[in-house]
């Protein structure tokens, strides 16, 4: 977390991958496609306690060596107060998970990664 704040303070741009949990890490269980799926906290976490903001990149595959790139804002942490984080947090996830989701109903078939995003999601665990 030192070297993201720092790379951040050089204004350096920190890419993290949002969207699956591994193993014990911490996870809200949010509604995907119809289901409860497990999306790790922990990248939210990070830009909520270092205070900057998050943008959601998406590169959708076009064909031969072509991509479309999208950048979204997400959540914008820099003027957080501490007992607003959770709540903050909860939300920028839940923006994440409504990104991702819209991305892949209109973009079907570029979604290819087979994640199983459900696995674990019935328990309810918000660990």
């Amino acid at each position: 977390m030192l070297r993201i704040r720092d790379c951040l303070e050089e204004g350096k741009f920190v890419g993290m991958l949002a969207d699956r949990t591994f193993d014990d890490s911490p996870a809200e269980s949010v509604p995907f496609l119809g289901q409860p799926a497990l999306f790790p906290s922990g990248p939210m976490r990070v830009a909520a306690a270092l205070r900057c903001p998050v943008i959601f990149m998406t590169g959708l595959y076009r064909g031969g060596n072509r991509y479309h790139v999208i950048f979204q804002p997400l959540a914008d942490f820099s003027g957080l107060s501490r007992e607003s984080r959770e709540a903050a947090v909860r939300a920028a996830i839940e923006r994440y998970v409504a990104l991702l989701e819209s991305g892949c109903r209109r973009d079907p078939y570029n979604w290819f990664n087979f994640y199983d995003f459900w696995q674990g999601a019935s328990h309810g665990a918000d660990a």
